[in-house]
């Protein structure tokens, strides 16, 4: 079961990664409340794009560039404040502040309770949420952009196991021998399929069988594409989460803001997607609680339908796959 450790127990404590979020891929963060940018500065729990969060008075360093502030050394105390993770800059007790680690495109988390909070970092102040002496069961969560012959789930499992979280057991009814094997395949993606039409039988037998730590929920693209209205997307997200807590109250969620779609594929989806990714802070924050975290993961930016695609929608090819599986490393690594 997922719950907060020490600062110390985890990655950080080791020397491995002193990064709680690192900087993302290509282009500024899709707009929205929450999501954080820039490069350095103060953050006053306002709201930017691609920045560490910052609190209420806290201050950001300098993060242009470099993921720690002041030569790589954990500013003002610790990585970890009050205010959640702090990459190159003060720990903060609330909002998203601009500057800092992630840069523009990076990670951002929100979450009452979580690295960044709904107005603050929760109960805990200076834990981890993950520890490297228990196993973390991850499922990946969602539709054909998950399922068998989405390569990021096998980039991501060798991008753990380099960067030495080895402690990891993806979960899900559903296995893929794809992408050359050599990683867990195991996976709850279901091509076709509409988030807002999944059952509640569903969700309990899913679930059940994977009583998940941590989830990475990129789901909603089918439902963009048929004109499924944000709201109602956002509706199941917040049936899913219910479901997810039920067999685990300490989930970690990690819900994607989705990938683009080429305009041929889907006209309405150029505005129906930076529409529900935009919304997703907001709800992340409201849904969240201090022991069962929600952070959003900005899978949109930088992420190009003509180069990382093989159809303007699946990431089937390496840079594709790539890119996703090095947001969700990112988001994976800020909870240790």
């Amino acid at each position: 079961m997922a719950r907060r450790f020490p600062l110390g127990s985890g990655l950080l404590g080791q020397g491995f990664l002193a990064v709680a979020v690192v900087a993302g891929l290509l282009g500024a963060c899709e707009p929205g409340a929450g999501v954080a940018s820039g490069t350095g500065g103060t953050g006053v729990g306002g709201t930017g794009v691609g920045g560490a969060p910052a609190g209420s008075g806290g201050t950001t360093g300098d993060g242009s560039g470099g993921a720690l502030s002041s030569g790589g050394a954990v500013a003002s105390g610790g990585a970890v404040g009050s205010g959640g993770f702090a990459t190159g800059g003060a720990p903060g007790s609330g909002g998203v502040g601009t500057g800092g680690s992630p840069g523009s495109g990076g990670t951002s988390v929100v979450g009452s309770g979580g690295a960044a909070a709904s107005g603050g970092a929760g109960s805990g102040g200076g834990d981890a949420w993950l520890s490297m002496s228990e196993t973390a069961r991850i499922l990946p969560l969602g539709d054909s952009i998950t399922a068998e012959g989405s390569c990021w789930r096998h980039d991501l499992w060798l991008k753990l196991e380099d960067g030495g979280i080895t402690n990891v057991d993806f979960v899900g009814s559903l296995t893929a021998g794809d992408c050359g094997g050599g990683y867990d395949s195991d996976h709850e993606g279901h091509g076709g399929v509409l988030v807002t039409n999944v059952t509640p039988s569903e969700m309990n037998s899913w679930f059940s069988a994977a009583d998940a730590d941590v989830v990475l929920m990129h789901f909603g693209t089918n439902d963009v594409w048929n004109n499924v209205p944000t709201q109602d997307i956002l509706d199941a997200y917040t049936g899913i989460v219910a479901a997810l807590r039920a067999v685990n109250a300490e989930v970690i969620v990690l819900v994607a803001q989705i990938i683009p779609m080429a305009e041929d594929q889907c006209a309405p989806c150029q505005t129906s997607i930076p529409a529900l990714n935009a919304a997703l802070p907001a709800w992340a924050a409201e849904q969240a609680q201090d022991s069962s975290p929600i952070f959003v993961v900005d899978q949109f930016t930088g992420f190009d339908t003509e180069a990382d695609t093989t159809d303007g929608v699946h990431p089937y090819t390496a840079s594709g796959a790539d890119k996703m599986a090095s947001r969700w490393f990112d988001a994976i690594v800020a909870l240790y």
